[in-house]
């Protein structure tokens, strides 16, 4: 979409505006969007902030994750391609520097040897310009035994007399005196290192890899990298199946479990409430399925809110049914249930406790049971397969 709407936005403050059109959205307590800016154009000269950088359209947006933040950056220019950076950091200032440095990139390549400019100190007070040396001391006079007391002419300084330090009998002690040392040149200022870039957690940013161009006419795609995640959950489910019982049956179903980033293991616990057994089109009995099940799942992101799992489970319970019509009255039986299924899961995160989850799967029944009534035959049997569909929430701790 950014690609799209990039040369109306251009066109329409090319003349009237400096710096890139950025857009900032990030959770309170993060530096505001002038803050962004003024990052931005500490890392260009004057000619590529004004004439350059309002030819790219950036979209930042920073949110909380758990650990830290996550940034995703997308930039687009009328002169070049777009590119899409997704990064993690465990602060906001280092996001900030990060789209900094990569917004710089796009608008001037050279931007990389362009470090912010730092305010010196001055140099002392005291120092004099290379080549200037500090004046002479003034000469001193001692006085000699036997020799006139010299006499000042008018308009003149008399000179100032030193008394000798502990002048020995009819001998002064001589005063030695040295010429000034020149004072210390000013020393040439030195040009700060360039700021490394920040580093983000799992990856480092070097400048050749900060933008990632994509395709001429079409937008770069790209995959955001695998995050480290430990943490407990709870999922609340409403079961759909359909196989376990006569016909298509709805019940609630709770799942629990512990997350090590890819890895997801789980236990789950499900109720199909009873459900009318029908034969020759009349009622016959009664049949409800209560089940436990542990599996394990391996989750891969698509994007930042985005992960689809495939999973694998073994689910054991038991069927109990129930007739209403014999001989010898009302009669009850239970059969064990074993089945194995595959599936995949797939979950969106509306935010960094709280994801939306389904499940679809398929089971297989690895013990086969059967249900008869007297004077009725059977009316049920364990099928080859199963179908199960669960959605609910996942809340995360």
């Amino acid at each position: 979409m950014l690609s799209l709407v990039l040369v109306l936005v251009l066109n329409a403050r090319a003349a009237r505006a400096e710096g890139p059109l950025l857009s900032w959205d990030a959770p309170s307590g993060c530096p505001e969007r002038v803050a962004l800016l003024e990052a931005i154009r500490a890392r260009l000269d004057a000619n590529a902030w004004q004439n350059t950088a309002p030819e790219l359209v950036a979209d930042v947006r920073v949110r909380a994750v758990p650990g830290g933040f996550a940034l995703t950056l997308e930039t687009a220019s009328r002169q070049g391609p777009s590119g899409k950076r997704y990064i993690e950091a465990a602060s906001c200032g280092e996001l900030i520097d990060a789209a900094a440095l990569i917004v710089a990139l796009a608008i001037d390549p050279r931007a990389a040897e362009r470090a912010p400019q730092i305010e010196r100190e001055a140099a002392s007070p005291f120092a004099l310009p290379l080549g200037d040396q500090a004046p002479a001391t003034a000469p001193q006079t001692v006085p000699v035994a036997g020799a006139p007391e010299p006499v000042p002419t008018p308009g003149t300084r008399a000179p100032t007399e030193l008394a000798p330090a502990e002048p020995e009998p009819a001998k002064p002690a001589p005063i030695k005196l040295e010429p000034a040392k020149p004072a210390a040149a000013k020393p040439a200022p030195v040009e700060p290192a360039p700021k490394p870039a920040p580093r983000a957690r799992g990856q480092e940013l070097a400048a050749e890899d900060l933008i990632e161009p994509a395709p001429s006419g079409a937008r770069a795609p790209t995959s955001a990298p695998a995050r480290t995640q430990r943490f407990f959950f709870v999922r609340p489910l409403l079961l759909l199946d359909l196989g376990t019982l006569q016909r298509l049956a709805v019940g609630p179903a709770l799942q629990l479990g512990v997350r090590f980033s890819p890895i997801t293991l789980e236990l789950g616990a499900g109720l199909l409430p009873e459900q009318t057994l029908t034969a020759a089109g009349r009622d016959v009995g009664d049949l409800y399925w209560l089940g436990a099940s542990a599996g394990a799942c391996y989750g891969r992101l698509l994007g930042e809110r985005i992960e689809l799992a495939p999973c694998a489970r073994l689910e054991y319970g038991r069927l109990h049914a129930s007739s209403r019509e014999t001989s010898a009255g009302p009669t009850s039986g239970a059969a064990p249930w074993l089945a194995a299924s595959l599936g995949v899961r797939a979950s969106y995160q509306l935010s960094a406790a709280i994801a939306v989850v389904a499940d679809l799967a398929f089971g297989l029944p690895l013990l086969a049971a059967a249900f008869s009534i007297e004077g009725v035959g059977e009316v049920h049997r364990t099928p080859h397969a199963v179908g199960r569909l669960n959605a609910g929430i996942e809340l995360r701790f």
